[in-house]
């Protein structure tokens, strides 16, 4: 008898060998007679001794991160340790689960259906090889979002220190969102405006954005915005419409603003409608009265302007500083909101007659006021 390559030795039958080692292995046996005669065609009989398990991975969904439905789609891969006898069949197991499938033909591919509720979820895999070594489990992990994210619907304001066109309004628009499993991936934005008696189609701000604020520059006019949110698991939001909204602008001479004193015209191309009206004696005052939730007092400032109170319903509210080093056109010098829309309101704008340090004059101008309601 030899086993392999080692030298032929007496034996009985049967015969055991422990040990060996992975691989193939071939017995041979002949006979002896008692003359000393070898058979000189010795039986031969090979086999291989597997003692390795398996080796592979799985992933979900590709490698995602995060998906939204149950039905997911498994890739798997294994290879048995050379020269091993093949993988012959896999099973699955949800973490959570009492038990795994039943064992099953090897495939590298395999749809599955996660464990319910969101969250967190494993899938658990192992392989046997034709020898009936088991591999340990290994794992992926996805997260399930099956919810769709909040958002709130956007809110409009205007912009104090902002700077207008010369036929446009900045107006920064606000919302919010979450998402309590995978995040808000990013927002939508549409807007719509009131055209002629009637509301024009809906259309495209931004089709992706991660902030959740953003400036748009308006002609006066009526408008109205809506945002809507897809999570990292891919579920969208319902579109949130903020409330409609007009925005109007006066000029420096709409009758809604009435002067005391005397207010020298300037045209000037920098200027909201190429105008405004200035003065810088003491005590003179342009006021100017409307109905709304915000309002905005429109100047420039340069390096010969003063300071201006401001008085709301006949409350003083703020002192203005008009004094640049640089002429800065259309500016938004002062801007209040929260206001009582069914109420009629007076804004005033007072002139101190002084300019800070630097300045080398006391000009107030109005160039324009703006109204949102």
């Amino acid at each position: 008898m030899q086993p392999g390559r080692c030298p032929f030795a007496a034996c009985t039958s049967p015969k055991t060998y422990t040990g060996l080692a992975q691989g193939t292995h071939t017995f041979q046996v002949r006979a002896i007679d008692a003359a000393g005669n070898v058979d000189p065609t010795p039986a031969s009989r090979s086999w291989r001794v597997d003692t390795l398990p398996p080796e592979g991975s799985i992933t979900i969904n590709g490698g995602a991160a995060y998906t939204k439905t149950t039905s997911v789609t498994l890739s798997i891969s294994a290879a048995d340790p050379a020269p091993g006898s093949g993988v012959l069949l896999v099973r699955f197991r949800n973490a959570g689960d009492p038990a795994p499938t039943e064992w099953e033909s090897y495939t590298t591919r395999k749809a599955w259906i996660l464990s319910s509720g969101d969250g967190e979820k494993t899938v658990y895999v192992r392989f046997k090889d034709a020898a009936g070594n088991i591999s340990g489990a290994v794992s992926d992990q996805i997260v399930l979002d099956t919810a769709s994210p909040e958002v709130t619907a956007p809110s409009q304001e205007l912009l104090v220190g902002a700077a207008l066109g010369t036929t446009a309004v900045p107006v920064r628009l606000r919302w919010s969102g979450g998402d309590a499993t995978s995040g808000v991936a990013r927002y939508q934005l549409q807007q719509r405006r009131y055209v002629h008696g009637a509301w024009q189609p809906w259309s495209w701000v931004t089709s992706g954005t991660t902030a959740t604020r953003l400036e748009r520059q308006l002609d006066p006019g009526r408008y109205q915005f809506r945002v809507r949110a897809v999570d990292r698991a891919g579920n969208w939001s319902p579109w949130r419409e903020g409330a409609a909204f007009t925005l109007v602008a006066y000029q420096e001479r709409s009758r809604a603003i009435s002067y005391s004193g005397s207010w020298s015209i300037w045209e000037v191309p920098s200027a909201y409608g190429g105008y405004t009206r200035y003065t810088g004696r003491r005590g003179y005052a342009a006021t100017f009265q409307f109905r709304g939730r915000q309002v905005a007092w429109v100047a420039p400032r340069a390096g010969n302007r003063g300071y201006a109170y401001v008085y709301l319903d006949g409350v003083k509210v703020a002192t203005v500083n008009l004094y640049s080093s640089s002429y800065l056109a259309r500016r938004l010098v002062y801007v209040r909101r929260g206001l009582d829309p069914s109420v009629r309101h007076t804004l005033r704008v007072y002139v101190m007659g002084i300019g800070p340090a630097g300045s080398t004059g006391t000009r107030v101008d109005v160039d324009a006021f703006l109204v949102l309601r």
